[in-house]
């Protein structure tokens, strides 16, 4: 089973190519691959396969095949468990059998696609000094990418090998023990991440309990992730400045924006905001109507940390504000027209101050949606690696009753 590994790092890459044929080639180019002395670090190289490869891997779908019908029975926590840990020992045997038998030449001798194009075996030949094997990696076409599900040697599937290892292990001790012993055997050092939100209830607040919905979820993904979350609460424009300076790792609640997206990179949502008019009755319940109902003279209140992005109308100069109750006293007194909120935010303060509430009208029907996510720089050095494990976790929680008990928590929807 181990050399039935190597072929994972052939054939993936950074980017997305335009053939399976071009993305091994630039890979070997990319990774150096090729080396003309045997690499000393099995550290360097783990660490490499953490970076290039794993991200552009379809772990999950090979983690299915891998257990098998024990997939379907397993629970969502058994599932967890098992992909990261089967991902690191597929990382630590690789970097393993790089180091015992070097690739000195490599070359794409055949390539075979189905008649859709969207599945492909591509056949090469690796020298490893005195010895050269004949290799075969299935890709499939997922959107604009290709992703590796599988290899084989000698018409024997890398994947089987591992299916038949786990199927007997299983059958003697159980799910449940197999699982706890590679994941002993595999262990993930636990490395701690400084998150960092601004007040911004019932989301995140140090009156809430768990400090509020975004804080106790992104804590409880990155614990189910092997990560220890250390929670710092300021205003959105030093949490900016705290990333950059490395002081921050990671921001809890995002919206992205075109401008953002140049320098950070977004975790897959793991919430809905919906954005909503708070003024002096009666206003327009269509969002369409209202936003056009916006003139010069409208006083729109903002806040100053919301990527409201295109929604508001260039002709609309609107008043920024850093906290929302002063900007809700104003609607409520008529200096302000309109204020766009998210709905649950607004909630939250108007059910602490019940004389605002009763001068002012909420609409029902949201001016826009923005899906939530956890943010970090592009240029953090462990940016993909948290975000992808991050991910893996997420999707496993939203699934879950944990999940749905969370929303109830804080009453969301």
């Amino acid at each position: 089973m181990r050399f039935g590994i190597t072929i994972l790092l052939c054939c993936v890459a950074l980017p997305c190519f335009s053939s399976p044929e071009q993305l091994i080639k630039d890979t070997f180019v990319q990774l150096d691959l090729v080396q003309s002395t045997t690499p000393t670090s099995i550290k360097s190289l783990e660490k490499k396969l953490t970076e290039f490869v794993e991200p552009h891997l379809d772990i999950e779908r090979m983690s299915k095949v891998v257990l098998a019908n024990h997939w379907k029975r397993a629970s969502l926590s058994q599932k967890y468990q098992f992909i990261p840990c089967f991902t690191r020992e597929l990382r630590q045997m690789l970097a393993q059998r790089l180091l015992d038998a070097p690739i000195t030449h490599w070359q794409v001798t055949q390539s075979t696609y189905n008649k859709s194009l969207t599945k492909a075996a591509i056949t090469l030949d690796l020298d490893h000094y005195d010895q050269t094997q004949q290799w075969v990696v299935r890709f499939y076409k997922s959107d604009d990418d290709w992703l590796i599900y599988d290899t084989g040697l000698n018409g024997v599937s890398l994947l089987k090998n591992y299916r038949d290892d786990y199927a007997a292990k299983i059958e003697r001790y159980g799910l449940n023990k197999v699982i706890a012993q590679l994941c002993q055997l595999y262990p993930k050092e636990q490395r701690t991440l400084v998150m960092a939100g601004n007040e911004w209830p019932p989301y995140i607040a140090r009156a809430l309990p768990g400090f509020g919905l975004s804080a106790e979820l992104v804590t409880t993904v990155l614990k189910m992730a092997d990560y220890k979350a250390e929670l710092v609460f300021a205003p959105w424009k030093r949490v900016s400045e705290a990333m950059l300076a490395g002081q921050v790792d990671l921001s809890l609640a995002a919206w992205r924006s075109p401008d953002r997206e140049k320098t950070l990179q977004f975790s897959d949502p793991y919430f809905t905001n919906h954005l909503i008019a708070i003024g002096q009755p009666p206003l327009a319940e269509n969002a369409q109507q209202l936003l056009a109902n916006l003139t010069v003279q409208t006083q729109l209140g903002l806040m100053d940390d919301y990527a409201y992005g295109d929604i508001i109308p260039s002709h609309v100069k609107p008043i920024i504000h850093a906290k929302h109750l002063p900007l809700l006293r104003k609607v409520a007194s008529g200096d302000i027209d309109i204020a766009l909120l998210d709905a649950y935010v607004a909630a939250y303060y108007l059910g602490q101050s019940p004389q605002i509430k009763s001068r002012v009208q909420v609409t029902t029907y949201p001016v826009t949606s923005k899906t939530l996510h956890i943010s970090m720089l592009k240029a953090h050095p462990a940016s993909q690696v948290v975000m992808d494990d991050f991910n893996l976790a997420l999707k496993i929680f939203l699934k879950s009753d944990a999940y749905r008990a969370l929303l109830d928590k804080y009453q969301l929807k």
